[in-house]
Order: C-alpha cells, then sequence, then structure tokens
C-alpha cells in the first residue's frame, strides 16, 4: 500500500506481467504503464517506500533489471537506470534509511554491501568486506535508528556483526564476537527500544546466547545468560531467537533444538518465552 493505492504485478493476457493499482474498486484497478513494451512483461517486485515515494525493481530491454519509481502514473513511472553500462542492478534485501537504500549487490568486486540515494552518481560500495573478488554475502539487513546492522564475512574474523550508516567510512565491523575466522555467526537480529538484540556465541562457557549491541565494540555484549552454563557438557546454551517484538517489550525463545530450528522453538514459545523491557 502507497498512500491508500495497493501497487502490484499482473499479467492481462496481452503486455505480460506489468504494473498495476488498484483503490479496492473495479472502476480504480488498472494498469500503470506497460514498462517493456510487448508481451514479455517487465515483472515489477521488491516495492520498497522512501521519504514518501514508491520505488520497485523491474526489467526492461534499455536498463536490465533495475530500480524504478512511480507515483502512480505512466508519465510519473520511470526507471533509474542507477548502474549505466552494467546490466542489472540486484538490489539484494534492501532497506530503507536516512534517505538512502542499503543493499547488497553484486560486482567485480563479488556481493557485498552497497547503498543508493536513488541517483546514478549516489549508488556505489560501501565496503569491499572481504577483499577481492571473493564475496562477503551480507544478511540480516537490520535497520535501528539511521544505521543498518548486517552480517558478512571476512577472512580474518569470519562471519561477524557489521554496521553502517550509509557512508565508507561509516562501514564497519562491530566486533569480532566469536573470535579468528570462525563460522559461527549471529542470527536473528532484531530492532528494539534503539539497539540491536540477537543470537551469538563468544566461543565460551554460556553457548549460544542472547546479546545486545548499540553498534560499538565496548557496546556489543552479552545480554543475559537464559540458559546458564553448557547443557550436558556442550557449548549450546539457551539459542534464542526473537519470536515477537512489541512496544515496549521484546519477547524471545529460547530453542534447544540441534541447529536452531524455529518452527520446533515456536511451538515451546508459549511455555518457554522470556521478556525485556
Amino acid at each position: 500500500m502507497h498512500d491508500g493505492v495497493a501497487y502490484f504485478a499482473a499479467d492481462d493476457g496481452t503486455t505480460g506481467v506489468e504494473l498495476w493499482r488498484t483503490d479496492g474498486t473495479t472502476a480504480g484497478t488498472r494498469r500503470v504503464k506497460d514498462l517493456w513494451p510487448g508481451p514479455l512483461g517487465s515483472s515489477p517486485q521488491a516495492f520498497i517506500e522512501l521519504e514518501g515515494r514508491l520505488y520497485f525493481m523491474a526489467v526492461e530491454e534499455a536498463t536490465g533489471f533495475d530500480l524504478w519509481r512511480t507515483d502512480g502514473t505512466a508519465a510519473g513511472t520511470v526507471a533509474l537506470d542507477l548502474m549505466p553500462g552494467q546490466e542489472s542492478l540486484l538490489f539484494s534485501d534492501a532497506v530503507a534509511v536516512g534517505g538512502l537504500f542499503i543493499f547488497h549487490q553484486y560486482s567485480e568486486l563479488g556481493d557485498e554491501p552497497w547503498r543508493t540515494d536513488a541517483t546514478p552518481e549516489g549508488t556505489f560500495l560501501l565496503a569491499d568486506v572481504y577483499p577481492g573478488s571473493n564475496s562477503s554475502f551480507p544478511t540480516d539487513l537490520t535497520v535501528v535508528g539511521r544505521r543498518v546492522f548486517f552480517v558478512a564475512e571476512n577472512p580474518e574474523v569470519g562471519r561477524e556483526l557489521w554496521v553502517t550508516d550509509g557512508t565508507r567510512d561509516g562501514t564497519v565491523l562491530v566486533k569480532d564476537i566469536t573470535p579468528g575466522a570462525v563460522m559461527d555467526p549471529p542470527q536473528y537480529l532484531a530492532a528494539f527500544d534503539g539497539r540491536l538484540f540477537f543470537s551469538a556465541q563468544d566461543g565460551g562457557a554460556t553457548g549460544r546466547e542472547l546479546w545486545v549491541s548499540n553498534g560499538t565494540a565496548a557496546g556489543t555484549r552479552l545480554f543475559k545468560d537464559l540458559a546458564p552454563g553448557p547443557p550436558a557438557g556442550r557449548l549450546r546454551g539457551s539459542s534464542p531467537w526473537p519470536a515477537r517484538c512489541c512496544s515496549p517489550r521484546m519477547t524471545a525463545a529460547p530453542d534447544r533444538s540441534c541447529g536452531g530450528a524455529m518452527a520446533r522453538a515456536a511451538e515451546r514459545a508459549s511455555s518457554r518465552s522470556w521478556r525485556q523491557d
């Protein structure tokens, strides 16, 4: 929904999958624009708002797969062509913050964190987290205030917690929580009360537990040892995942199942839950 209008992709059997809009009435349901003229269709997807404007991804012959903006009219629906000369903008897992989109994008430097202000000159790589052509594969992009936390891989510290404010200088490793190049990453990132809560383990005796971060190394710490000590001598801890976030409290469910299977943990959440206030 955007300004009381629902936008969606649909195929009318003639133009292929294109951008449509509806206000909930038959008269107010129509195709916005045939973005890729002909029967192939532009396949609009990944709708997202930024500062009162609606953006989405679509493909057409001239720009490839790229970001578009619409005001709900044919004339006001335009391709932004943010990466001229490149075939496609992937715009993977994009989030909006502070007048920017933060996302991850594949280039000659691999799959890394990028940003855009919806202009070609404001679209660029934030950091080559895994130096060279290898990929850091950013995941779990989570907005907290005017910053975005994410998990990415680096050859020296393994897969760890990173943060960006949308600038190159402000895209940094938060903390090497599990020391060394160990692949035991933070999981289940959730924003709450201006801080980031997540599941992590530092290689110590507590196992995987509930952690909190304010975006600094000093402010990234174990929040609570929900299941004190390693059960049965194994460093597994409570393996919490955020089951529910609602103001003014956050609820997290400890998951005792091997591998942290969320479905099984959810079944037990009603009888085994923790509340943070």
